[in-house]
């Protein structure tokens, strides 16, 4: 097989264990990488330090080999890039940066039902605030 699914499935035997190919090169990188710092906590606690060496192989598998369950199922360090990066109650819509003001939400309700404790006509209705979207159109006019 050829392809992004044929990437996907290969797989690595290391004795009795079948790993995914790209899970067996990262593991195999932190665990090359955790070395150095395993050996320094060696001299100073003994053997007690191979759990170091554990939690580094299992936390870079994790991060660069483990998915996000939901959505695009994007890596673990770019879901913790991205939260990082992302910007809270803005968006953007072209060049503008548009804040979402916490006043102007709405709750949308189906039209087709029919409430029979209130009969007012659209006419009779108070003026509404002018919405996010026409604050957003107004700055393209």
């Amino acid at each position: 097989m050829t392809g992004r699914e044929a990437s996907n499935t290969r797989h690595q035997t290391v004795g009795p264990v079948d790993l995914p190919y790209r899970g067996f090169i990262v593991g195999t990188i932190a665990a090359m990488v955790g070395l150095v710092p395993t050996l320094f906590l060696w001299i100073i606690v003994g053997p007690v330090a191979v759990v170091l060496l554990t939690l580094i192989v299992a936390i870079s598998v994790w991060l660069f080999h483990g998915a996000t369950r939901r959505g695009l199922q994007v890596r673990n360090y770019q879901m913790l890039v991205n939260r990082r990066n992302s910007i809270m109650n803005q968006f953007m819509l072209g060049p503008v940066v548009v804040k979402v003001p916490h006043d102007d939400w709405a709750l949308l309700k189906r039209g087709s039902v029919a409430n029979p404790s209130k009969k007012v006509r659209p006419d009779e209705l108070p003026l509404k605030p002018v919405s996010t979207v026409a604050r957003v159109t107004s700055l393209f006019d």
